[in-house]
C-alpha cells in the first residue's frame, strides 16, 4: 500500500491538529519580530522566493513588517515556491491557503471540520461509502468519456467540498474565499515585451534553483510547454537530465525530445512505461477518492522508477497559449461568460451538480474578461480539480514541481492580450529569451507527412470527437 502524499487535519478542543505524510517538511512561519505567525507543510525552494523572506532549515523568516494578511497574501504567500499548504495563525487570521498551484490538494469537511489531501484520507471505510454521490459519480465519471472528472468545487462525496488555487479555507466559518486575482484592480492589456521577459527570468530562476537543490529530471514530450521547461534548462543544462515515458520509435513525444537533447548536448533517458494491476488500479481509484478517472490510473507505477529526487512538469502552461480559446482568442471577450459556456470550453457534460458549483464559482469574477475566466477555469476547474486530485497517488510516487505555476507568470498570462498572445506567438518569444537553439525545432511536429495523419487519426477516436465537439460548438 502507497503512503498517501499530503496531510490532514483535525479539529480538537477548537484546535487544528495537523499530520503531514513523510514526503513533506514543516517549516514555522515568523514575523519580523520573531513572533509565530503560521505554518507551511510541503517541499520549497531555499534560494528562489521573494525579497522579504529567508528560508532555514525548520524556519521562514518574514523580514518586513506586515500591515495585515493581504500584505501577507501578496508579498510572502505568493513569494514561496514549492509544493505547499500554508496554516496562518496567532496575529493572523486562521486560514489555510495552498500554493499557487494547488500541488498539495486540500478538500473539507465543514460539519465535523476536517480536511485532507483527498476525502479517503480522513473518513472511515464505512463513512466513504455512506457519503459517496453515486449518482453524480456514475453521471460525470463512470458513464463519461475518458479522462473526465468532478470539477467546480465538488467531490464524490457529499458534504465533501474543495479548496481550489486561488481560495482560502476559512477555519474559523469553514468557507472558502477567493483571494485572487483581485478583480477590482484586473486590467488586460500587459505590455507584450515585459510579460516575455518576466516569464523568462521567473521560469529560468525556478529551473535553476531545482537544480542546484535537487537532483532534477525535466518531463520532455514534443508539446510547447514542454519545450519551454527545456529552454528554460540554459545554464544548468548539465545539472538536469531529460525524460520521456515510452520507447524507442514509438512515436513524436519520444523521437523529437531524444533529437532535442542531442543537439543541445543534454542528457535525455526514455522511461519504460509499466502497467498497474487490478489491485493497483482500485488503489488509485481509492487515493483519487474517485473524483476522476484518468489514463494515469493504468500506467502510475511508471513514476517510481525515477531516480531524481524532483521531477519538474508543464502544467499550468496551457493559460499563456489561450487554450481554451484557440479557436477564437480574436473575438472571445466579445461576450460575457456563463457557467454552461465554461464548462463546455472544458468539455464536461452540463450536470446540474457542476453548473450550480461553477455558477457560485463564476458570480464573483463575472466582471472579469471572458479570456481570464477561462484562464482561471483552466487553471482551478481543470488543473485544480483534475490533476491536482490526483496528487495524493501520483506524487506518493515521485514528486513534482510546476515551474509554470508561479502567480506572477500567471498574471502575466492572464493579463496580455488575446490576440497579442495567441495560440504560439507569447510563448515563442518567452523560449527563444531563454535559450534560442531550443526553439528551432518544431512544436509537436515530425516535418513530413506523419504531421498530416495525427489530426485525422485523434478525430477517429470517439472520446475525442465528442470532446471537440463540446469545445467548438460552446
Amino acid at each position: 500500500m502507497l503512503e498517501p502524499f499530503g496531510f490532514t487535519l483535525q479539529t480538537i478542543d477548537n484546535q487544528s491538529i495537523i499530520s503531514i505524510s513523510s514526503h513533506l517538511k514543516h517549516y514555522h512561519i515568523q514575523d519580523i519580530s520573531g513572533q509565530a505567525i503560521g505554518d507551511l507543510y510541503g517541499l520549497i525552494l531555499h534560494t528562489y522566493h521573494g525579497d522579504d523572506i529567508e528560508i532555514y532549515e525548520e524556519v521562514i523568516k518574514v523580514t518586513k513588517s506586515l500591515d495585515d494578511i493581504k500584505d501577507f497574501e501578496e508579498n510572502i504567500l505568493s513569494h514561496i515556491h514549492g509544493n505547499f499548504i500554508i496554516h496562518t495563525h496567532s496575529n493572523l487570521p486562521q486560514r489555510l491557503y495552498p500554493d499557487c498551484g494547488g500541488s498539495i490538494p486540500l478538500v473539507y469537511c465543514t460539519n465535523s471540520k476536517r480536511a485532507g489531501s483527498s476525502t479517503s484520507m480522513f473518513l472511515s471505510d464505512q463513512e466513504y461509502q455512506e457519503r459517496f454521490a453515486s449518482e453524480r459519480h456514475k453521471a460525470i465519471v463512470e458513464n463519461e468519456v475518458s479522462g473526465s472528472w468532478i470539477s467546480g468545487d465538488l467531490t464524490a462525496h457529499h458534504g465533501i467540498l474543495r479548496v481550489l488555487p486561488n481560495f482560502y479555507l476559512d477555519l474559523q466559518s469553514w468557507q472558502t474565499h477567493r483571494f485572487w486575482p483581485i478583480v477590482e484592480e484586473f486590467t488586460l492589456g500587459l505590455n507584450f515585451d515585459k510579460a516575455i521577459q518576466d516569464v523568462a527570468d521567473s521560469l529560468s530562476a525556478f529551473t535553476s534553483a531545482v537544480a542546484k537543490e535537487y537532483k532534477t529530471g525535466v518531463t520532455a514530450t514534443a508539446g510547447f510547454d514542454s519545450r519551454l521547461l527545456i529552454a528554460a534548462c540554459k545554464g544548468v543544462e548539465n545539472d538536469i537530465e531529460l525524460f520521456t515515458f515510452g520507447s524507442e520509435g514509438q512515436g513524436l513525444d519520444q523521437y523529437l525530445p531524444a533529437l532535442i537533447a542531442d543537439t543541445l548536448n543534454m542528457d535525455h533517458k526514455l522511461i519504460p512505461v509499466l502497467e498497474a494491476d487490478e489491485a493497483q488500479k482500485i488503489e488509485w481509484d481509492k487515493l483519487v477518492s474517485d473524483v476522476v478517472r484518468e489514463s494515469t490510473r493504468n500506467f502510475f507505477p511508471t513514476l517510481k522508477q525515477l531516480e531524481y529526487d524532483i521531477i519538474l512538469t508543464g502544467m499550468y502552461g496551457e493559460t499563456g497559449r489561450c487554450r481554451l480559446y484557440r479557436q477564437d482568442f480574436e473575438i472571445i471577450n466579445n461576450k460575457p461568460a456563463t457557467a454552461e459556456f465554461v464548462l463546455s470550453r472544458l468539455t464536461l457534460p452540463l450536470h446540474s451538480d457542476v453548473v450550480k458549483s461553477v455558477e457560485k464559482w463564476l458570480a464573483p469574477i463575472a466582471s472579469l474578461p471572458r479570456s481570464a475566466i477561462l484562464d482561471l477555469a483552466f487553471n482551478e476547474l481543470r488543473f485544480g480539480s483534475w490533476a491536482m486530485a490526483q496528487a495524493p497517488v501520483q506524487k506518493a510516487q515521485k514528486i513534482a514541481f510546476m515551474p509554470f505555476a508561479q502567480r506572477n507568470i500567471q498574471d502575466a498570462f492572464m493579463k496580455v492580450q488575446p490576440t497579442e498572445k495567441t495560440t504560439d506567438k507569447l510563448f515563442s518569444e518567452i523560449g527563444k529569451t531563454l535559450w534560442l537553439e531550443a526553439m528551432e525545432f518544431p512544436i509537436n511536429k515530425y516535418g513530413d507527412y506523419r504531421d498530416y495523419l495525427s489530426p485525422l487519426l485523434k478525430r477517429i477516436n470517439k472520446d475525442s470527437f465528442i470532446r471537440f465537439w463540446r469545445d467548438r460548438f460552446a
